[in-house]
């Protein structure tokens, strides 16, 4: 059985929507902030359950569209369940991630090694994008301390100037991303933090004597 039967078998096949959400009494932010290592985080208003509560981290974005990946829905899955024959894969205790309705039977990894890949994505810093089995399986069986990684199943995608719509229609907020937040932000709970912080930048906004 193959890499994508299993996942199939484990998500089934997820349906991609368009945009729904409700109207925000929050301002809506400047399209032109988006951009590569940018971080989108659905407002409270969204109503598309493909991004419902969802932090989620743009790979690539540009005038031919916009790629991500979800940050913060664990599959409940454990890794070994797709890659059994994978050595070290049952040491993870850590499960796979969705990482959005595009493409569900495909692999990507998050990754970093304090070193160039310059046959992967660079996404920020010292941060990659793809898909490396040597490397993954290197990491399992031989970890190296400042090394990292997440494994999701999956990605987002937006079409030219979609995205960029859907920001000026107050659907998403737009936050800096970071390697701490990349790899230790995967909780479910990270898209509540987010939020809590936007309010907060909105309410320095409007504190008297601010514009």
């Amino acid at each position: 059985m193959n890499i994508s039967t299993r996942i199939y078998r484990l998500f089934g096949v997820v349906a991609v929507t368009g945009l729904l959400f409700s109207a925000s009494r929050l301002p809506a932010q400047s399209a032109a902030s988006l951009g590569k290592g940018r971080l989108i985080v659905a407002s409270e208003g969204l109503l598309d359950p493909n991004f419902d509560r969802t932090v989620v981290l743009l790979l690539d974005h540009g005038e031919a569209g916009s790629m991500g990946i979800v940050l913060n829905r664990p599959s409940r899955a454990r890794l070994d369940r797709v890659f059994p024959e994978l050595e070290g894969a049952a040491d993870i205790e850590e499960p796979f991630f969705v990482g959005g309705p595009v493409a569900i039977h495909q692999m990507l990894m998050l990754f970093t090694t304090g070193e160039e890949h310059a046959d992967q994505m660079h996404v920020l810093g010292t941060v990659y994008a793809g898909w490396d089995g040597e490397l993954l399986e290197r990491m399992l069986t031989k970890p190296r301390g400042e090394e990292k990684f997440r494994l999701y199943a999956g990605h987002a995608g937006w079409a030219p100037g979609q995205l960029e719509a859907e920001v000026e229609a107050r659907g998403w907020h737009i936050f800096p991303a970071t390697e701490a937040i990349i790899f230790a932000g995967g909780e479910e709970d990270l898209w509540d933090e987010f939020i809590r912080r936007t309010k907060m930048r909105v309410a320095l906004v409007r504190l008297p004597g601010r514009r």
